[in-house]
């Protein structure tokens, strides 16, 4: 049984700041002393890059990570895990840290050059991916065994791909995203070992038909799963009228079949006043116990609210975090997930609230 515990909301460096804007969580992750969570905070000198960290997901320290931001970019737009240590990517480049709380640069690309967008730990240690900023649609990758030294991936080795995200295992990895070259976009998917030579998805039917919000369909995350893997998108069905999340599984990473269509659901959405619509998008994934967990963000009415959902097989999914009961809801947006043992840390924020950066904790019981 899947039992939430609420929110926390995570210290800050000034808990009297007025405005939130520019304060977030962003990326979860589980290793060495427990749970790390990277993001951004603001006090009145600036933005600064801060992690929090916590030894059982009850108490939370923060630590500033970075001098001050400039321009109000992020520090970090993704994190992963090794067990033994971390590693955090983004505009910042690459940083590593063995106890979340300090870090060290390690990869500074060139201004101009591509940013990294997400990471992932498997078979070849750590991989990021990232975008070449010349339009050309090319993505880049870099693989690192220790998260220090890092090589990159050969120039124009993947062509018309623009990535959302990678997930690793120890025999390989799976990055998603879609196809920059065509005038509407489709998912596509690539396999690597290595983490520097890829293969593409083949074109299939299953990748086809329905289009995103934006009109730009495409994959917007994967983790391993089952025998394969898992990937899910933000899409509009043919006809319809509320954005979904649709759930997609893989044997090999290559070659997709569609599962679940995940929509706003009563009771875990209210009832939309006359002119609204209730998206509802899938931000991460996790396997916990005996099945997975995922969480995102939902509405009611234009504000945000959290959305979470399980499955025994992570191809059959129901809503799950909140309590029909509930007169309002409980649960802010949750943008990434991690899991360690029987307990479980989403990082999002505190929604329409206030949107203070806070985590959400759940464990298994009988």
């Amino acid at each position: 049984m899947l039992t939430w515990s609420g929110l926390r909301e995570l210290p800050r460096l000034s808990q009297s700041a007025v405005s939130n804007e520019g304060s977030h969580a962003a990326r979860v992750a589980a290793g060495g002393p427990g749970f790390v969570v990277v993001g951004t905070d603001t006090d009145s000198l600036g933005s600064f890059g801060v992690a929090w960290t916590s030894p059982d997901a009850v108490i939370w320290t923060e630590h500033v990570a970075t001098p001050v931001i400039a321009d109000g970019m992020p520090w970090a737009f993704a994190l992963a895990s090794s067990g033994q240590d971390f590693v955090t990517v983004g505009p910042a480049g690459m940083w590593r840290s063995v106890d979340g709380a300090s870090w060290e640069p390690t990869l500074q690309p060139p201004k101009g050059a591509a940013t990294p967008i997400d990471i992932a730990w498997g078979s070849a240690g750590y991989v990021a991916i990232g975008q070449v900023p010349d339009r050309s649609g090319q993505a880049l990758t870099w693989s690192s065994l220790d998260g220090r030294a890092w090589t990159t991936s050969p120039p124009g080795a993947i062509p018309a791909f623009c990535p959302a995200r990678i997930a690793g295992r120890p025999d390989g990895y799976v990055a998603v995203g879609s196809d920059c070259a065509g005038r509407t976009a489709r998912p596509v998917s690539l396999v690597s070992v290595d983490g520097l030579h890829w293969r593409r998805s083949p074109q299939q039917a299953s990748l086809a038909g329905q289009g995103s919000f934006d009109g730009q369909g495409g994959f917007d995350g994967v983790t391993a799963g089952g025998p394969g893997w898992i990937a899910f998108g933000s899409f509009l069905p043919a006809g319809g009228k509320n954005r979904g999340t649709q759930v997609w599984n893989s044997p090999d990473g290559l070659h997709w079949q569609r599962t679940s269509f995940l929509r706003p659901v009563s009771p875990y959405v209210c009832e939309p006043l006359p002119g609204y619509y209730e998206p509802v998008s899938m931000q991460d994934l996790v396997r916990f116990g005996p099945g997975y967990v995922a969480v995102g963000q939902t509405g009611c009415n234009n504000d945000p609210l959290g959305a979470a959902w399980i499955s025994p097989d992570g191809a059959t999914w129901r809503s799950t975090a909140r309590d029909p009961a509930a007169k309002s809801p409980s649960f802010g947006p949750m943008w990434s997930v991690a899991v360690r043992g029987n307990v479980l840390v989403a990082a999002g924020d505190t929604g329409y609230i206030d949107e203070w950066p806070a985590v959400y904790v759940a464990t298994l019981g009988p």
